[in-house]
């Protein structure tokens, strides 16, 4: 009788060999998915939460605008609409820009990345980088004299799937 292994044997084997090979494969593959789907929707929060900081700071700027020279609102240049927020230009009042006619027009809504530094930028004007998939607008609503809802949109499509993420804050001033 020859010792060796038969053709069944063989077959038996290395089907045993594929399962313990391809199940941990497509398990990575479905957690790949997963993982990018969690850092879009971390870069989306941020994106919104920047949205809110933004209208934040300038209510804060005007806040103490009244304070130290006595003129203008907690409001001021925060009227009921929709934004965008312009990175590149944060003095005055250029970090907010009101949206009077139309934000939808071209790519105004679209969220740029400068691939040499990383940095991500949304801007009327020309900026380096190139859209990415993210789309941001700011919308502002008056509740009473001393009181604003704001609400940061960002919205993404993967896959032809679009995804939406909103963050909402009422701010509050103390001078009218």
């Amino acid at each position: 009788m020859k010792k060796g292994f038969t053709l069944l044997e063989t077959l038996v084997a290395i089907s045993i060999l594929l399962i313990a090979v391809v199940a941990p494969l497509s398990t990575i593959g479905g957690s790949l998915s997963s993982i990018f789907t969690a850092r879009d929707q971390m870069i989306a929060v941020n994106f919104a939460q920047e949205g809110i900081e933004m209208v934040r700071q300038k209510r804060d700027s005007n806040m103490l605008n009244v304070w130290k020279n006595g003129v203008g609102s907690w409001g001021d240049n925060l009227s009921a609409g929709e934004y965008l927020i312009d990175a590149t230009n944060l003095k005055g009042n250029g970090a907010l820009l009101s949206c009077a006619t139309s934000c939808d027009v071209g790519d105004k809504k679209s969220i740029r990345q400068d691939q040499g530094t990383g940095l991500f930028y949304q801007t009327t004007s020309a900026s380096p980088g190139e859209n990415t998939q993210f789309t941001r607008s700011v919308k502002i609503e008056d509740v009473s004299s001393v009181e604003k809802t704001v609400t940061s949109t960002v919205i993404w499509s993967v896959g032809g799937v679009t995804k939406k993420v909103e963050v909402k804050e009422s701010m509050f001033g103390i001078n009218s």
